[in-house]
Protein backbone atom coordinates (compact mmCIF):
# COMPACT_ATOMS: atom_id res chain seq x y z
CA UNK A 1 0.00 0.00 0.00
CA UNK A 2 2.98 2.51 0.93
CA UNK A 3 4.12 2.07 -2.83
CA UNK A 4 1.05 2.87 -4.39
CA UNK A 5 0.24 5.69 -2.49
CA UNK A 6 4.43 6.73 -3.28
CA UNK A 7 3.55 6.42 -6.72
CA UNK A 8 0.19 8.62 -6.43
CA UNK A 9 1.97 11.73 -4.97
CA UNK A 10 3.83 12.20 -8.67
CA UNK A 11 1.72 14.56 -10.60
CA UNK A 12 3.63 13.59 -13.66
CA UNK A 13 2.84 10.06 -13.04
CA UNK A 14 0.50 7.67 -15.02
CA UNK A 15 -1.71 5.61 -12.38
CA UNK A 16 -4.39 4.27 -14.29
CA UNK A 17 -2.71 1.20 -15.04
CA UNK A 18 -2.13 0.17 -11.32
CA UNK A 19 -5.77 -0.26 -10.75
CA UNK A 20 -5.56 -3.76 -11.86
CA UNK A 21 -3.01 -4.79 -9.43
CA UNK A 22 -5.80 -5.45 -6.56
CA UNK A 23 -8.72 -4.39 -5.12
CA UNK A 24 -7.17 -2.23 -3.07
CA UNK A 25 -5.34 -0.55 -5.18
CA UNK A 26 -8.14 0.11 -7.53
CA UNK A 27 -9.83 1.83 -4.19
CA UNK A 28 -6.72 4.04 -4.08
CA UNK A 29 -6.11 4.74 -7.98
CA UNK A 30 -9.66 5.24 -8.77
CA UNK A 31 -9.79 7.90 -5.49
CA UNK A 32 -6.98 9.87 -7.24
CA UNK A 33 -8.54 9.52 -11.06
CA UNK A 34 -12.09 10.63 -10.39
CA UNK A 35 -11.22 12.94 -7.46
CA UNK A 36 -10.23 16.25 -9.22
CA UNK A 37 -11.54 16.53 -13.13
CA UNK A 38 -10.98 18.85 -15.81
CA UNK A 39 -14.03 18.64 -18.50
CA UNK A 40 -14.36 20.27 -21.36
CA UNK A 41 -18.18 20.04 -23.65
CA UNK A 42 -16.12 17.73 -25.52
CA UNK A 43 -16.22 14.82 -22.99
CA UNK A 44 -19.14 15.33 -21.76
CA UNK A 45 -20.60 11.99 -23.29
CA UNK A 46 -18.10 9.99 -21.45
CA UNK A 47 -18.43 11.91 -18.35
CA UNK A 48 -22.58 11.14 -18.37
CA UNK A 49 -21.64 7.40 -17.83
CA UNK A 50 -19.77 7.76 -14.95
CA UNK A 51 -21.38 5.23 -12.24
CA UNK A 52 -22.95 5.76 -9.30
CA UNK A 53 -20.11 4.30 -7.01
CA UNK A 54 -17.63 6.64 -9.08
CA UNK A 55 -19.65 9.92 -8.74
CA UNK A 56 -19.31 9.69 -4.50
CA UNK A 57 -15.39 9.76 -5.68
CA UNK A 58 -15.45 13.18 -7.32
CA UNK A 59 -14.56 15.89 -4.85
CA UNK A 60 -13.73 18.89 -7.87
CA UNK A 61 -14.81 19.63 -11.40
CA UNK A 62 -13.32 22.23 -13.34
CA UNK A 63 -15.72 23.21 -16.33
CA UNK A 64 -13.14 24.68 -18.26
CA UNK A 65 -15.18 26.52 -21.33
CA UNK A 66 -13.17 27.33 -24.28
CA UNK A 67 -13.67 29.98 -26.71
CA UNK A 68 -13.66 30.28 -30.19
CA UNK A 69 -9.40 31.06 -31.38
CA UNK A 70 -8.74 34.27 -33.38
CA UNK A 71 -5.58 35.63 -35.02
CA UNK A 72 -4.10 39.48 -34.98
CA UNK A 73 -6.12 40.24 -37.99
CA UNK A 74 -9.45 39.48 -36.41
CA UNK A 75 -8.55 41.59 -32.69
CA UNK A 76 -10.67 44.52 -34.06
CA UNK A 77 -13.61 42.03 -35.04
CA UNK A 78 -14.06 40.52 -31.32
CA UNK A 79 -16.48 43.20 -29.95
CA UNK A 80 -18.79 43.00 -32.50
CA UNK A 81 -22.60 41.19 -32.13
CA UNK A 82 -21.13 38.28 -34.45
CA UNK A 83 -18.08 37.12 -31.98
CA UNK A 84 -19.95 37.85 -28.78
CA UNK A 85 -22.92 35.74 -29.78
CA UNK A 86 -20.86 32.90 -30.86
CA UNK A 87 -19.21 33.05 -27.87
CA UNK A 88 -22.29 33.50 -25.50
CA UNK A 89 -23.84 30.25 -27.31
CA UNK A 90 -20.32 28.27 -26.23
CA UNK A 91 -20.45 29.13 -23.19
CA UNK A 92 -24.43 28.73 -22.44
CA UNK A 93 -24.06 25.09 -24.25
CA UNK A 94 -21.49 24.19 -22.26
CA UNK A 95 -23.14 25.27 -18.56
CA UNK A 96 -26.23 23.68 -19.60
CA UNK A 97 -24.79 20.65 -20.91
CA UNK A 98 -22.88 20.33 -17.48
CA UNK A 99 -25.90 20.99 -15.22
CA UNK A 100 -27.83 18.38 -16.93
CA UNK A 101 -25.69 15.82 -16.33
CA UNK A 102 -25.37 17.10 -12.51
CA UNK A 103 -29.00 17.07 -12.37
CA UNK A 104 -29.04 13.42 -12.09
CA UNK A 105 -26.72 13.36 -9.50
CA UNK A 106 -28.03 13.12 -5.84
CA UNK A 107 -26.75 14.80 -3.42
CA UNK A 108 -23.24 14.48 -2.29
CA UNK A 109 -21.22 15.09 1.16
CA UNK A 110 -19.23 17.59 -1.09
CA UNK A 111 -18.58 18.63 -4.35
CA UNK A 112 -16.55 21.92 -5.81
CA UNK A 113 -17.76 23.06 -9.03
CA UNK A 114 -15.10 25.73 -10.73
CA UNK A 115 -16.00 27.16 -14.02
CA UNK A 116 -13.56 29.20 -15.97
CA UNK A 117 -13.77 30.90 -19.84
CA UNK A 118 -11.03 31.74 -21.78
CA UNK A 119 -10.07 31.76 -25.29
CA UNK A 120 -6.50 29.53 -26.52
CA UNK A 121 -5.69 32.95 -28.41
CA UNK A 122 -5.54 35.27 -25.32
CA UNK A 123 -2.26 34.85 -24.24
CA UNK A 124 -1.08 34.76 -27.45
CA UNK A 125 -1.09 38.07 -28.25
CA UNK A 126 -0.93 41.43 -25.73
CA UNK A 127 -1.54 39.13 -23.13
CA UNK A 128 1.10 36.60 -22.54
CA UNK A 129 1.33 36.52 -19.26
CA UNK A 130 -1.73 35.28 -18.04
CA UNK A 131 -2.32 32.03 -16.82
CA UNK A 132 -5.68 30.05 -17.05
CA UNK A 133 -5.03 26.82 -15.72
CA UNK A 134 -6.73 25.57 -11.81
CA UNK A 135 -4.19 25.68 -8.88
CA UNK A 136 -6.42 22.59 -7.90
CA UNK A 137 -4.91 20.28 -11.20
CA UNK A 138 -1.10 21.53 -11.34
CA UNK A 139 -0.90 19.47 -14.50
CA UNK A 140 -3.40 22.17 -16.19
CA UNK A 141 -0.97 25.03 -15.89
CA UNK A 142 1.93 23.54 -17.23
CA UNK A 143 -0.36 22.89 -20.29
CA UNK A 144 -0.81 26.56 -20.49
CA UNK A 145 2.81 26.66 -22.67
CA UNK A 146 5.89 29.09 -21.73
CA UNK A 147 5.36 33.02 -22.56
CA UNK A 148 7.11 33.83 -25.98
CA UNK A 149 10.53 35.60 -25.15
CA UNK A 150 10.40 38.21 -27.81
CA UNK A 151 7.61 39.78 -29.94
CA UNK A 152 8.66 42.63 -30.00
CA UNK A 153 5.05 43.57 -32.06
CA UNK A 154 3.14 43.07 -28.85
CA UNK A 155 5.66 44.44 -26.40
CA UNK A 156 7.50 41.73 -25.25
CA UNK A 157 11.41 41.40 -24.59
CA UNK A 158 12.99 39.07 -23.44
CA UNK A 159 9.90 37.55 -21.55
CA UNK A 160 9.10 41.11 -20.06
CA UNK A 161 5.87 43.64 -21.23
CA UNK A 162 8.34 46.16 -21.80
CA UNK A 163 5.80 48.29 -23.58
CA UNK A 164 2.04 48.47 -22.56
CA UNK A 165 -0.22 48.27 -26.02
CA UNK A 166 -0.84 51.78 -27.47
CA UNK A 167 -4.07 53.53 -27.82
CA UNK A 168 -4.66 51.83 -30.97
CA UNK A 169 -3.94 48.64 -29.83
CA UNK A 170 -6.48 49.25 -26.26
CA UNK A 171 -9.35 50.21 -28.16
CA UNK A 172 -8.64 47.39 -30.46
CA UNK A 173 -7.72 44.60 -28.49
CA UNK A 174 -8.32 45.45 -24.66
CA UNK A 175 -11.33 47.13 -25.36
CA UNK A 176 -12.74 43.73 -26.96
CA UNK A 177 -10.60 41.30 -24.46
CA UNK A 178 -11.64 43.18 -20.82
CA UNK A 179 -14.50 45.52 -21.99
CA UNK A 180 -17.34 44.64 -24.03
CA UNK A 181 -16.37 40.83 -24.64
CA UNK A 182 -15.94 40.24 -20.95
CA UNK A 183 -19.36 40.45 -20.29
CA UNK A 184 -20.78 36.81 -19.91
CA UNK A 185 -24.51 37.59 -19.65
CA UNK A 186 -27.17 35.57 -20.21
CA UNK A 187 -30.84 36.31 -19.16
CA UNK A 188 -34.75 35.83 -19.63
CA UNK A 189 -35.44 32.71 -21.53
CA UNK A 190 -31.82 31.38 -21.19
CA UNK A 191 -32.52 30.36 -17.79
CA UNK A 192 -35.85 28.97 -17.80
CA UNK A 193 -35.47 25.21 -16.95
CA UNK A 194 -32.26 25.35 -16.14
CA UNK A 195 -31.58 21.79 -14.41
CA UNK A 196 -31.57 22.35 -10.08
CA UNK A 197 -28.35 20.91 -9.45
CA UNK A 198 -28.13 19.54 -5.54
CA UNK A 199 -24.60 17.68 -5.78
CA UNK A 200 -22.46 21.05 -5.67
CA UNK A 201 -21.64 22.25 -2.27
CA UNK A 202 -19.05 24.12 -3.40
CA UNK A 203 -18.70 27.22 -6.64
CA UNK A 204 -15.57 28.92 -7.69
CA UNK A 205 -15.33 31.78 -10.13
CA UNK A 206 -11.01 32.27 -10.12
CA UNK A 207 -9.94 35.63 -11.10
CA UNK A 208 -8.05 33.79 -14.06
CA UNK A 209 -11.28 33.88 -16.00
CA UNK A 210 -9.93 37.66 -17.23
CA UNK A 211 -14.00 38.58 -18.36
CA UNK A 212 -16.54 39.51 -15.85
CA UNK A 213 -19.30 37.60 -15.24
CA UNK A 214 -22.42 39.71 -14.88
CA UNK A 215 -24.45 40.03 -11.71
CA UNK A 216 -27.79 38.95 -12.96
CA UNK A 217 -26.59 36.06 -14.93
CA UNK A 218 -24.52 34.83 -11.95
CA UNK A 219 -27.23 35.04 -9.42
CA UNK A 220 -29.51 33.33 -11.74
CA UNK A 221 -26.62 30.19 -11.57
CA UNK A 222 -26.16 30.67 -8.09
CA UNK A 223 -30.46 30.20 -8.06
CA UNK A 224 -29.86 26.70 -9.35
CA UNK A 225 -27.46 25.37 -6.36
CA UNK A 226 -29.50 25.20 -3.37
CA UNK A 227 -27.16 23.26 -1.36
CA UNK A 228 -24.72 25.33 -2.09
CA UNK A 229 -22.19 25.71 1.65
CA UNK A 230 -19.40 27.63 0.03
CA UNK A 231 -18.54 30.10 -2.21
CA UNK A 232 -15.51 31.59 -3.89
CA UNK A 233 -15.62 34.65 -6.15
CA UNK A 234 -12.91 36.68 -7.80
CA UNK A 235 -14.25 39.14 -9.86
CA UNK A 236 -12.27 41.89 -11.94
CA UNK A 237 -13.09 45.71 -10.94
CA UNK A 238 -14.70 47.79 -13.52
CA UNK A 239 -12.84 50.44 -15.30
CA UNK A 240 -15.34 53.54 -14.40
CA UNK A 241 -17.03 54.56 -11.38
CA UNK A 242 -20.58 54.64 -13.46
CA UNK A 243 -19.82 50.75 -14.09
CA UNK A 244 -18.53 50.06 -11.01
CA UNK A 245 -21.56 51.92 -9.32
CA UNK A 246 -24.02 49.78 -11.53
CA UNK A 247 -21.96 46.54 -10.82
CA UNK A 248 -22.18 47.00 -7.17
CA UNK A 249 -26.00 47.51 -7.18
CA UNK A 250 -26.05 44.23 -9.35
CA UNK A 251 -23.64 42.22 -6.83
CA UNK A 252 -25.98 43.44 -3.53
CA UNK A 253 -28.76 41.45 -5.21
CA UNK A 254 -26.30 38.26 -5.01
CA UNK A 255 -25.83 38.64 -1.87
CA UNK A 256 -29.31 39.26 -1.19
CA UNK A 257 -29.94 35.70 -2.60
CA UNK A 258 -27.25 34.00 -0.42
CA UNK A 259 -28.84 35.54 3.20
CA UNK A 260 -31.45 32.68 2.45
CA UNK A 261 -28.98 30.32 1.82
CA UNK A 262 -27.11 27.37 3.78
CA UNK A 263 -23.93 29.06 3.15
CA UNK A 264 -21.38 28.39 5.34
CA UNK A 265 -18.26 29.92 3.70
CA UNK A 266 -17.68 32.58 1.62
CA UNK A 267 -14.29 34.20 0.14
CA UNK A 268 -14.31 37.34 -1.99
CA UNK A 269 -11.64 38.73 -4.48
CA UNK A 270 -11.55 41.66 -6.32
CA UNK A 271 -8.76 41.85 -8.69
CA UNK A 272 -7.34 44.65 -10.42
CA UNK A 273 -4.80 45.70 -12.94
CA UNK A 274 -3.46 49.25 -12.30
CA UNK A 275 -1.55 49.77 -15.70
CA UNK A 276 -4.61 48.77 -17.59
CA UNK A 277 -6.70 50.89 -15.76
CA UNK A 278 -4.05 53.52 -15.89
CA UNK A 279 -4.54 53.78 -19.98
CA UNK A 280 -8.24 53.05 -19.89
CA UNK A 281 -8.79 56.90 -18.08
CA UNK A 282 -7.59 58.49 -21.28
CA UNK A 283 -10.96 57.31 -22.91
CA UNK A 284 -13.23 58.20 -19.67
CA UNK A 285 -14.56 61.76 -18.43
CA UNK A 286 -12.87 63.06 -15.52
CA UNK A 287 -15.53 62.65 -13.46
CA UNK A 288 -16.10 58.88 -14.36
CA UNK A 289 -12.10 58.36 -12.99
CA UNK A 290 -11.73 56.68 -9.85
CA UNK A 291 -7.97 55.33 -9.48
CA UNK A 292 -8.47 54.22 -6.08
CA UNK A 293 -11.56 51.84 -5.40
CA UNK A 294 -14.40 53.66 -2.83
CA UNK A 295 -16.02 50.65 -1.54
CA UNK A 296 -20.02 50.75 -1.79
CA UNK A 297 -21.37 51.31 1.55
CA UNK A 298 -24.81 49.72 0.71
CA UNK A 299 -23.05 47.05 -1.11
CA UNK A 300 -20.69 46.31 2.34
CA UNK A 301 -24.04 46.55 4.75
CA UNK A 302 -25.68 43.60 2.30
CA UNK A 303 -22.71 41.39 2.76
CA UNK A 304 -22.53 42.32 6.61
CA UNK A 305 -26.52 41.28 6.46
CA UNK A 306 -25.44 37.74 4.43
CA UNK A 307 -23.12 36.50 6.78
CA UNK A 308 -24.83 36.54 10.19
CA UNK A 309 -25.14 32.50 9.53
CA UNK A 310 -21.36 32.04 7.95
CA UNK A 311 -18.94 30.24 9.55
CA UNK A 312 -15.74 31.73 7.54
CA UNK A 313 -15.99 35.26 5.45
CA UNK A 314 -13.04 36.84 3.78
CA UNK A 315 -13.86 39.98 1.06
CA UNK A 316 -10.90 41.71 0.11
CA UNK A 317 -11.39 44.85 -1.33
CA UNK A 318 -14.81 44.63 -2.89
CA UNK A 319 -16.37 46.08 0.04
CA UNK A 320 -14.88 48.09 3.13
CA UNK A 321 -14.70 47.23 6.79
CA UNK A 322 -15.53 50.22 8.33
CA UNK A 323 -18.92 49.96 6.60
CA UNK A 324 -19.22 46.46 7.00
CA UNK A 325 -18.76 46.82 10.79
CA UNK A 326 -20.71 49.66 11.30
CA UNK A 327 -24.03 47.94 9.81
CA UNK A 328 -25.19 45.10 12.06
CA UNK A 329 -28.80 45.83 13.99
CA UNK A 330 -29.47 45.16 17.71
CA UNK A 331 -30.68 41.85 16.17
CA UNK A 332 -28.07 40.79 14.07
CA UNK A 333 -25.94 38.35 16.07
CA UNK A 334 -23.08 36.42 14.44
CA UNK A 335 -23.52 32.98 16.24
CA UNK A 336 -21.56 30.55 13.64
CA UNK A 337 -18.89 32.90 12.96
CA UNK A 338 -15.13 31.75 13.38
CA UNK A 339 -13.30 33.56 10.92
CA UNK A 340 -13.73 37.30 9.29
CA UNK A 341 -11.48 38.86 7.05
CA UNK A 342 -11.79 42.05 5.75
CA UNK A 343 -9.75 44.84 3.85
CA UNK A 344 -10.42 49.05 4.41
CA UNK A 345 -8.81 51.38 2.75
CA UNK A 346 -6.61 53.47 4.72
Amino acid sequence: MMIIKALIQDDGCCVVHYATVSREWQTIVEQKIFGRLKLTPSRFASFAKITHRQRTLVKYIWLCIELHVYDCSQIKELGNDRWHKANIDVIGKAIWGLFGILSTWGPSESLVLDISVHSPSDPQHYFKQLQFGSDAIPEANNAQGTIISHNSCHGWVKFQQVILPSEEAIEDAIDSYFWYFQDIEMTGDFWRGLPEVTAVTGFLLRRQTRRRWEPETLRAILGRLPRLQEFYYEPWREWSRADQQDTDEQTQLIFKLLTFRQLKRMVLFEDFNDCYGAVFQEFLDDSDIEPVRTADVALSEALAEASLDFQQLSASFIVDARWFLRAPQPTWVWNQLISLVLTSRL
